[in-house]
């Protein structure tokens, strides 16, 4: 055994004047003036898909105005924050102030485009995501927020809202040290619903690209949103170090969750600047880690200037709660979606920070960054530090171990350097017990699976419940509802299924028919937790609350569900005026799950209606501790001190969207606990919104106020519009208001709920039950509730509202996917008169010019103005292409050969003033204009070319299984091997043989022109259709 060389040195670094004790943070709240591309025109439709109740913005420009914003900056001797709560609280940008350098992405300007799910989104910062999806509904528009300087002598800007969609509300302290290089984000993110909801948390950072960036992310593989998977760093294809921005010189947009070694850390570094940035997080807090690109061919690379002016391309570097931002696909892996536990409320801590002058990273935690090279027989290291530390640093080289004792500054660059003979190859690094590297971890892998096992059966009872879970978990509970529903057919007495069908029951409020599921589970298993604590919820709501404590007495007994099991004791309770045992149900709650708010609010609640005031300001200090955000300790302070300065308070904390959702929050907490009187306070300081107005008069009802009625009409004589209810109490709110006056509003609204609960049978009579009200988006949305009278719904809704040019454009569709050409094209022309800015609109009319074989139209109109794409958006481009293309075909009807070719060449052309970047070349499928150029070229005598261009198309299996193929097999044909060609189209049917498209495409070659077109959707099929009808002619 050879001997280990320890060598001790001592190496104190000092820096002139700079003590810890002595450095200090700053913040500060202005307004600031950024060139703004602004966003605009809501949609007044209710659409009851996946964004309900929340609405989308079809209004985006490329005119900019200026525009204030209001700012809030963090500062302190190291780096510098930029923080805009007027869109979505994102932390704008952060800098190194020794070096001027952004190490979170600098947009110079405010460029809103429809990216996100309601629209608007801009490029650039940190955006926080809470919800089901990314770049969620809160990502454009206010928040709330909250400067403040703590006792540490650290500064912090508390930003956060609440999510309408899962009903949970989260908050981010974005907090600044005086003596630390990084800033730190803790989440706070609480679930006050009794029931699970979609779980969905990354935080998306913006870098810029250039710079010869590296993306130093632990991993041996990449995951992709449908849970398959890639080597990382190589791709293994094209043997490109992935790891790098510049090697994505390939495909399109890049999605690589990378996994497959533990790790607390990722990093980028700019190695042309010398200079990158660090996260840190713990595992358990932080598993997944994502790059995002663009693509860095003319696709991905438009959105260059689309979302910003002068600060470049930019890329996204992500931190998740789980491994990847799982699509539908990935439930047929390991990787699936995952449920947030009934008012469970979750907490993570994460560190941002610059890394500079250390030529690369291998590591980086919230101590610095550590990096090491190997250069004429040195191993060379170097480490940036983002804290105050000292200690000792023991390096090891092979088995060579050097320590020093080193006092680091922040951002102060240690470097050494280690002669080695040979070797050099095993390297480890520690910071006393606070840093730690070594090369041989680093090659670590985990042994977690990546593949479902193959026997896995889907068809089972568990394989359909765990589809149906998924779905659920995804927020489509008509099809987890179906799913189970399969299951339970395929096993009646399958208790877990039994248990989720009653649950998406209670969601329908169908509660007669959720406990008869809830009631069979029990039969199974008495004690079954999941089914106990439903059976409680349903009895709860059917006011049987003698059984609803039974239920909820036994799922207390499971660690899964004690604490939100003793809530609902405590609540039940608490409407039974039993106080003493709501208390201690209530703080069996929180020793259970200390940040239970729901329970420390209904703790607040009763020492207030006890006249303990003193143990209600004990709570609510507590409440206000966790979530300095929380509206609700204003409203308890105003309800106990209705002062002027607490009134003020508590509407002056209200900075959000949806002012009136906070109010609406706050009333039906209220009501829930049979407190109305509360409720009607509450209400009587919010603006008088249209459902405001109805809940107020329902909660003064039920207080005994006869001025309900005044109320009431009054909300019956504001406009429904922009109102979409979600709540479960809105139910008696509006089946109350129904009951009461003769007006068709409340129905409507009864409708909208239970349309948005999946109970589309009771939606559509409360629909019918509205009559003929005046209400132009009224008839839109049922033409989407009615399928088999959508045309007729549409043209009321036009007739009523004329100037709307969404009921013109949905009217328009209609004719057009009925047949009715002229008449759309009449429709189309004439909005698009109306309003030329309209993308949408202009697009529609080229669509409808194309279906009226006005190619020459649509293509003048495709080339007259810019179009601003959303993100995804390819429809510009497919537009243009069947403009050209057909009329290259009508040119090829008139044997005018050179013109065809010159429309086929502007076919194979990118425009992007379509919105759409051109794709590298392999990526383009073109079979159509090379086999419309063959047959040109055998026409004009070019024989010998056209045969061979034949051959290179019948050989072209880049895209297989796709209606191209359809070509191949034609190519085949006009080389004289039709035989070839329909054993090809005959093979694809045959592997898949549910599909209807190859069994059309097959009929398309055998010149049987009667099949009827395929259901679904085919880019190229009217291209497909004159082609072959083309050949059929010639």
């Amino acid at each position: 055994m050879s001997k280990i060389s320890v060598v001790v040195l001592s190496l104190i670094i000092y820096v002139s004047g700079i003590r810890a004790q002595s450095l200090t943070s700053t913040i500060k709240t202005y307004k600031r003036t950024f060139t703004t591309y602004p966003f605009s025109d809501p949609n007044p439709i209710a659409n009851v898909d996946k964004i309900y109740p929340y609405f989308r913005f079809d209004g985006y420009t490329d005119t900019a105005t200026l525009q204030t914003w209001t700012t809030v900056e963090l500062e302190n001797q190291y780096i510098k924050l930029m923080i805009l709560p007027e869109i979505g609280g994102k932390i704008w940008a952060g800098w190194d102030k020794a070096s001027g350098e952004a190490f979170i992405y600098n947009n110079q300007v405010v460029k809103f485009r429809d990216v996100a799910m309601r629209g608007p989104w801009t490029s650039g910062g940190i955006e926080a995501n809470y919800g089901i999806i990314g770049h969620t509904p809160n990502c454009a528009t206010p928040v709330d927020y909250k400067t403040q300087s703590n006792a540490d002598r650290s500064v912090s800007c508390f930003i956060g809202t609440y999510d309408k969609l899962t009903q949970t509300s989260w908050t981010i302290e974005i907090n600044l040290a005086p003596d630390k290089a990084y800033f730190t984000t803790k989440s706070l993110w609480h679930n006050s619903t009794p029931l699970e909801q979609p779980y969905y948390s990354w935080m998306n950072t913006g870098m810029p690209s250039a710079g010869n960036l590296e993306f130093i992310f632990p991993g041996n593989r990449y995951l992709g949103h449908d849970g398959e998977y890639a080597d990382w760093p190589i791709n293994k294809t094209n043997n490109k170090n992935i790891s790098f921005y510049n090697n994505n010189d390939f495909g399109g947009y890049k999605s690589y969750h990378v996994f497959g070694q533990p790790a607390d850390f990722f990093a980028t570094y700019w190695h042309d600047k010398d200079f990158g940035m660090g996260h840190y997080a713990l595992q358990d807090d932080k598993p997944g880690r994502k790059i995002w690109i663009w693509g860095l061919s003319r696709q991905g690379m438009i959105w260059e200037q689309l979302l910003t002016d002068q600060d470049g391309q930019y890329v996204e570097i992500q931190s998740g709660r789980l491994f990847n931002q799982s699509a539908d696909g990935s439930t047929f892996t390991p990787f699936k979606h995952r449920g947030f536990s009934p008012y469970a409320t979750d907490e993570w801590t994460e560190y941002w920070f610059p890394v500079k002058k250390t030529k690369g990273l291998q590591k980086v935690n919230l101590y610095g960054g550590f990096n090491f090279y190997k250069e004429n027989n040195y191993v060379k290291w170097s480490f940036c530090p983002v804290q105050f530390i000292k200690d000792t640093v023991t390096i090891t080289v092979d088995q060579k171990v050097i320590k020093k004792k080193i006092s680091f500054v922040p951002l102060k660059v240690v470097r050494d350097s280690i002669l080695i003979v040979s070797g050099g190859d095993e390297i480890s690094f520690t910071i006393g017990d606070k840093f730690r590297y070594s090369t041989i971890h680093q090659k670590e892998g985990l042994a977690r699976p990546v593949d479902l096992p193959s026997t896995f059966d889907w068809s089972s009872a568990y394989g359909l419940y765990l589809k149906g879970k998924e779905w659920q978990r995804d927020r489509n509970y008509i099809k987890a509802e179906d799913l189970l529903a399969q299951s339970l057919a395929a096993d009646s007495l399958y208790i877990s299924a039994l248990a989720v069908m009653a649950e998406l029951q209670y969601r329908k409020m169908n509660y007669s028919g959720a406990l008869q599921y809830a009631l069979k589970g029990l039969s199974l298993d008495t004690y079954d937790p999941q089914t106990n604590f439903i059976y409680g919820l349903i009895q709860k709501a059917l006011y049987h609350y003698q059984d609803a404590r039974d239920g909820f007495s036994i799922a207390a007994a499971s660690t899964d569900y004690k604490s939100a099991a003793y809530l609902e004791l405590a609540r039940l309770d608490a409407l039974d005026q039993t106080y003493d045992r709501a208390l201690s149900y209530a703080m069996r709650s929180t020793e259970f799950n200390a940040k239970n708010i729901e329970a420390l609010q209904l703790l607040a609640y009763i020492y207030r209606i006890k006249k303990n005031r003193s143990k209600a300001a004990e709570y609510l200090t507590q409440i206000y501790k966790l979530n300095p955000l929380n509206h609700f300790v204003d409203a308890e302070r105003w309800l106990s001190n209705p002062s002027l300065n607490n009134k003020t308070q508590l509407s002056g904390h209200i900075q959000q969207e949806f002012n009136d959702e906070v109010y609406l929050n706050l009333a039906d907490w209220y009501l829930n606990v049979q407190s109305p009187k509360d409720a009607v306070s509450i209400l009587g300081l919010a603006p008088d919104h249209t459902e405001i107005l109805y809940w107020k008069a329902y909660a003064l009802h039920l207080s005994g106020d006869l001025s309900y009625t005044d109320v009431l009409h009054k909300a019956v004589s504001s406009s429904p519009e922009m109102v979409f209810p979600y709540r479960t109490t809105a139910q008696s709110v509006f089946k109350f208001s129904s009951e009461h006056v003769a007006t068709w509003p409340p129905k409507y609204f009864l409708g909208l709920l239970a349309w948005s609960r999946g109970n589309t049978s009771a939606a559509k009579d409360l629909f019918e039950s509205c009559g003929e009200p005046a209400f132009a988006a009224f008839y839109a949305a049922k033409a989407n509730l009615f399928d088999d009278q959508r045309s007729i719904n549409l043209e009321k809704a036009m007739a009523l509202d004329g100037k709307g040019w969404r009921y013109g454009k949905l009217l328009a569709q209609e004719y057009l996917a009925q047949g009715h050409l002229q008449e759309a094209l009449m429709i189309a022309t004439r909005y698009h008169q109306d309003y030329p800015a309209n993308d949408g609109v202009a697009f529609l009319l080229a669509k409808c010019m194309i279906e009226n074989k006005k190619y020459e139209a649509a293509y003048t109109l495709l080339m007259s103005k810019t179009f601003l794409p959303n993100e995804g958006s390819t429809e510009g481009r497919y537009l243009y292409r069947e403009a050209t293309m057909q009329q290259a075909i009508q040119a090829m009807y008139k044997n005018d050969f050179t013109a065809a070719l010159q429309f086929i060449g502007q076919a194979a052309q990118w425009p992007e003033n379509l919105g759409v970047g051109k794709p590298y070349d392999e990526d383009i499928d073109s079979r159509i204009e090379k086999l419309c150029t063959a047959i040109c070229w055998q026409r004009m005598g070019r024989l010998q070319e056209a045969q061979k261009l034949f051959k290179d198309i019948s050989e072209d299996r880049s895209h297989l299984d796709s209606p191209m193929l359809l070509i191949n097999a034609l190519a085949l044909k006009m080389s004289d091997q039709e035989e070839q060609g329909n054993t090809l189209l005959e093979s694809w049917q045959g592997r898949i043989p549910d599909s209807p498209i190859p069994a059309w495409c097959l009929s398309m070659y055998q010149q049987q022109m009667n099949l009827t077109d395929p259901t679904m959707t085919l880019d190229s099929k009217n291209l497909i259709k004159s082609v072959v009808g083309y050949l059929n002619q010639q």
